[in-house]
């Protein structure tokens, strides 16, 4: 995006008030011959992996290689190894987002199969128990205290298994904000907190 247009969408954004939307991608034509990497060692998704060139904490784990680099808003080392290798899309350990650095695009890990692999991976490194993608039954302990409970199917109330709803991915929203005033431009406030009427 030039900078004319970057300046003119902040703009509309201060006048508006509201931050941008943001739609990840149920297709990216990248992914089409790529096989995915499915890590084999879990230092490939650590939370407090690292950046293999320069050290940095903010990485993005290659989703072709396992490559474990820093992100486009760091020292941009990940970025770099999608232009040199043409591996373009990527998993970030700090959100387990993935993006298509083709695309220019976030990518919707819960209507692409293909991402599924890695980020169920990267969620049991980070958070100790896979995710509940669409289409897959309960998590294994929601099943084991629903029977537990009596409200499994094989309860003397005779109820029915728990049905399972899919549920649908997140809207990213990025809201930029003009920078805070000065205390100088501030209205005073009075002893109860309250601002001062105007004068």
């Amino acid at each position: 995006m030039d900078a004319e247009s970057e300046s003119l969408i902040r703009a509309m954004m201060e006048e508006e008030g509201q931050g941008v939307q943001v739609f990840p991608h149920d297709h990216c034509p990248h992914l089409k011959d790529a096989e995915l990497v499915f890590p084999s060692g879990a230092h490939l998704i650590a939370s407090d992996a690292r950046c293999s060139v320069c050290g940095e904490g903010e990485v993005w784990v290659c989703a072709l290689c396992g490559a474990v680099l820093c992100s486009r808003f760091k020292n941009q080392h990940m970025a770099a190894h999608s232009q040199s290798e043409g591996h373009c899309v990527a998993l970030s350990l700090s959100d387990l987002s993935f993006w298509c650095f083709q695309c220019d695009a976030y990518l919707d890990v819960f209507k692409i199969k293909a991402l599924q692999p890695l980020y169920t991976a990267a969620h049991i490194a980070q958070f100790g128990e896979a995710p509940r993608l669409p289409g897959q039954g309960p998590p294994a302990s929601a099943v084991a205290a629903s029977s537990s409970s009596g409200a499994g199917a094989g309860s003397s109330s005779g109820g029915a298994a728990p049905t399972v709803h899919a549920i649908a991915p997140p809207t990213l929203m990025l809201e930029i904000r003009p920078p805070a005033s000065s205390s100088s431009d501030a209205p005073a406030e009075t002893p109860g907190g309250e601002p001062a009427p105007p004068e």
